[in-house]
């Protein structure tokens, strides 16, 4: 039991926080580490992301620290929150909670877009490089945010696509934990 006790006192306390975003704005959230947690608008809805407080410029990286190890590499991912890829605003809205894995520095984020763009176009590179990419895709240090939607508004969109309006979410309220992981 005291070995438990103290495992659990040796991590860091999860970052906690909630908040309402409404459509095309954008929510910042200081998480530590140098690193802000983001909801990106985007057509119908926003993006999860993490950059460096100061922004992706300097960081090495033109991707988001979130997007680069995430899963899918292509179609609709966990940092999705909107309507796309044959999911409606309110198909959208129902998955939850999102759990998205991020990178910690520039130098990962860097190096984690390098090896997803050896996966996602793989004829660009020799296979020695895609089975490389292959093997240690997403092993970089990374944190962890869950995104659970607590309540969101989902309005017709006004669009047909395939004779679909899909939709668009006005607004959600959201609650947000980030772990970073244990220092040795």
């Amino acid at each position: 039991m005291l070995a438990w006790i103290g495992v659990a006192a040796g991590q860091a306390q999860p970052v906690r926080f909630q908040g309402n975003v409404a459509a095309g704005s954008v929510f910042r959230k200081e998480i530590g580490h140098g690193l802000v947690f983001l909801l990106k608008p985007t057509e119908g809805g926003w993006s999860i992301a993490v950059e460096p407080a100061a922004g992706l410029e300097g960081s090495g990286c033109k991707d988001n620290f979130a997007s680069v190890i995430g899963v899918p590499l292509r179609g609709f991912r966990e940092v999705d929150l909107g309507p796309g890829y044959d999911n409606s605003a309110r198909e959208a809205m129902a998955l939850t909670p999102r759990d998205v894995d991020f990178v910690l520095t520039g130098e990962d984020c860097k190096r984690e877009e390098e090896r997803r763009n050896r996966l996602i176009w793989p004829s660009q590179y020799t296979q020695k490089e895609v089975e490389e990419a292959q093997a240690k895709f997403a092993t970089s240090e990374a944190g962890k945010l869950v995104l659970k939607i607590l309540d969101s508004k989902v309005a017709p969109s006004g669009t047909l696509v395939d004779c679909k309006d899909y939709g668009k979410v006005e607004r959600i309220k959201f609650e947000v934990v980030v772990t970073f992981p244990k220092k040795g």
